[in-house]
């Protein structure tokens, strides 16, 4: 394989490697840095393969991987934006036009009056909402373990307008406690159906 052009910025560079190989050892080698170092590039820049999070990324970020990477099997119509575009616009799909941001969380556990209640905190925005200006739908799971995989556990899943949260950071769901959310739950064979043309028209 032919070396990227050292006079290429840094970080153009590890991108274009990694792009060009679809492998992070391989996108190492040709540009001549440690795993680490690549990881942090990509990670950073929102291009990372979902595999690869899955492989190497915190708790959080492996949760949030294996969410995405659920939501590309329910949806076959998903285009994984990190695949299409050089830098991260702020969302993870785009699906017939729709630009869709995938969120993962799991419980926590908080104290109420009579008994400890499930407490979910999914991230929609940071400084002033900037995320949902990006955004379209938020399509939210939510776990029933935390810190786990999809594929280790049940879940929930809803599918929110990003106008609806706009300005805020998190959308809060308590065990038993009912919330907006709960008028955006789907269920998970049919998002695909979401999606179609068809589904919009009269």
């Amino acid at each position: 394989m032919t070396a990227i052009n050292s006079q290429i910025p840094f970080t153009e560079r590890c991108i274009a490697a990694y792009r060009s190989s679809g492998d992070m050892d391989a996108a190492c080698r040709e540009v001549g840095v440690h795993k680490l170092t690549m990881f942090k590039v990509l990670r950073l820049n929102g291009v990372m393969d979902i595999a690869d999070r899955l492989k190497m990324g915190s708790p959080g970020g492996r949760m949030g991987a294996s969410a995405e990477q659920e939501f590309s099997r329910l949806v076959p119509a998903a285009k994984s934006i990190n695949a299409l575009c050089s830098s991260n616009p702020g969302f993870d799909f785009d699906v017939r036009g729709w630009r869709v941001d995938v969120k993962a969380c799991g419980p926590k556990h908080v104290a109420g009056r009579k008994k400890l209640a499930h407490v979910w905190q999914a991230r929609v925005g940071r400084g002033g909402g900037i995320e949902s200006q990006h955004v379209d739908l938020f399509c939210i799971f939510l776990l029933d373990k935390p810190k786990a995989l999809i594929n280790e556990c049940s879940y929930k899943v809803f599918l929110m307008p990003s106008e609806l949260v706009r300005g805020r950071t998190f959308v809060s769901k308590t065990e038993g406690v009912p919330c907006e959310l709960d008028a955006f739950e789907m269920q998970p064979d049919a998002l695909a159906a979401f999606f179609e043309p068809e589904a919009f028209s009269q």
